[in-house]
């Protein structure tokens, strides 16, 4: 998203904006010191901010030196930032402060809140618990969000990032890992006015309170949801926030959505679909195609790999495992929902062992250097056969199995094959 931070910096119209890193997400984990170090070095390399650490990691810091440091340090900073961690242990903490406040003032002021992963899930009317629920088997069930979002726009809903999500492979992880039996139960614990917010990863939405417009960015697309009607909205889209609601407002009605703008049929009934593409007019076409994930990035190169030993091609394998090397370089800074990092990892591994096999058997089939010798016995062998030397041709046959080799007899000739088990077996190609 380093895109999205360097448009978000670029708005404040500052020359040198004062940015800061809320630690409070993740403030539990016993690494968020290393964790703060990392966001700061991100925005310091990839979108040229300078950035100062707030941390607020406990309620036990209320009225403290620190917590007034901390107090001081968002209010004075034209950009803040939260992340990754745990959504209800920031409600716990952020809910007990007068942080929320700050924000809401800091929005209305012009400054920009940038809150992403599980610090996103905290900004609306409801939040989802997602480790108690995903990790700790709670019951499906919301909690009062930092309701941020619903005091500077219209809009009361819960967001829910990672809507995308499919790491679970086997088992249903979209919805920020809620996945859809849960997604459905919590919905109907929704009031009437309450939607579902869907943010897809590598994703961002961004809401202009001046123009009072909502505006998708990135990879994938936000998805409004309302008791289990969807609609989506396409990245590189712009539109009035009221828009939004009325697409909410529709997913929930029988009848339809009322008319959007531009439309001169007023009295004649419309499906929701109609309606909303209506009122999005020409402005939900796609954007052009967007950069490759890094997990994307990872799978095609480990592809190219597998293609270039099965081709026999030791360059190109090299070449392959070089480029993963260089990109998980590329992406040290970045800071990662899953385990995505941890899979690069292995993979490169992988490949690096792969490498150091084939130093031992070799890229090249050994059939092909084998069979010209290997031809020149068996036609030995056929002659031999059909002068009756029989014990000519079994020593034949037993000095080529004394090297592996296994040679079967049938009516249109003789073939042969590497012994399974030998070592010669194991060469690219070989039987």
């Amino acid at each position: 998203m380093v895109k999205v931070h360097r448009r978000l910096v670029g708005s404040l119209g500052t020359t040198r904006p004062i940015g800061v890193v809320l630690d409070t997400p993740f403030g539990f984990q016993e690494n968020a010191d290393e964790l703060s170090a990392k966001a700061v070095t991100y925005f310091a390399d990839s979108v040229n901010l300078d950035m100062a650490v707030a941390s607020y990691r406990s309620e036990r810091e209320l009225g403290s030196i620190e917590h007034t440091r901390t107090l001081a340090l968002i209010e004075s900073a034209d950009y803040v930032f939260a992340g990754p961690g745990s959504p209800s242990y920031a409600l716990r903490h952020l809910g007990l402060s007068v942080i929320p406040q700050i924000l809401v003032k800091k929005l209305r002021e012009s400054g920009v809140v940038t809150f992403a992963s599980a610090a996103a899930v905290t900004l609306g009317s409801l939040s989802a618990p997602i480790y108690e629920i995903y990790k700790v088997g709670a019951e499906p069930h919301w909690l009062d969000g930092l309701g941020v979002l619903n005091q500077v726009t219209p809009l009361d809903c819960a967001i829910i990032p990672h809507y995308d999500n499919a790491e679970g492979g086997t088992h249903d992880t979209r919805y920020c890992y809620l996945g859809e039996r849960r997604l459905a139960i919590m919905e109907d614990m929704m009031d009437d006015e309450s939607f579902v917010l869907g943010i897809d990863e590598h994703t961002a939405c961004v809401c202009d309170l001046e123009s009072q417009t909502l505006e998708v960015l990135g990879k994938g697309v936000m998805t409004i949801r309302r008791h289990g009607r969807s609609h989506v909205i396409t990245s590189g889209t712009t539109h009035p926030i009221e828009i939004i609601l009325d697409i909410a407002k529709g997913l929930d009605s029988q009848s339809g959505l009322a008319h959007g703008p531009g439309s001169d049929d007023k009295n004649v009934p419309m499906s929701t679909d109609n309606a909303i593409a209506k009122s999005l007019d020409s402005s939900c076409e796609l954007q052009e195609s967007q950069p490759l994930t890094f997990s994307e990035q990872v799978k095609i190169l480990k592809e190219a790999f597998d293609l270039s030993i099965e081709q026999g091609q030791s360059d190109g394998a090299l070449q392959a495992l070089l480029d993963l090397d260089k990109l998980q370089r590329d992406w040290a800074t970045e800071t990662f929902s899953s385990n995505e990092r941890e899979q690069a990892t292995e993979t490169f591994r992988a490949m690096v062992v792969a490498l150091a096999d084939l130093a031992r058997s070799g890229l090249v089939d050994p059939r092909k250097t084998f069979n010209p010798f290997v031809a020149i016995l068996i036609d030995e062998r056929s002659r031999a056969r059909q002068d009756c030397r029989y014990e000519d041709a079994d020593r034949i046959r037993l000095a080529l199995g004394g090297v592996g080799v296994e040679l079967s007899d049938a009516p249109s000739g003789t073939t042969w094959t590497f012994a399974p088990g030998s070592k010669l077996s194991s060469g690219i190609g070989s039987a």
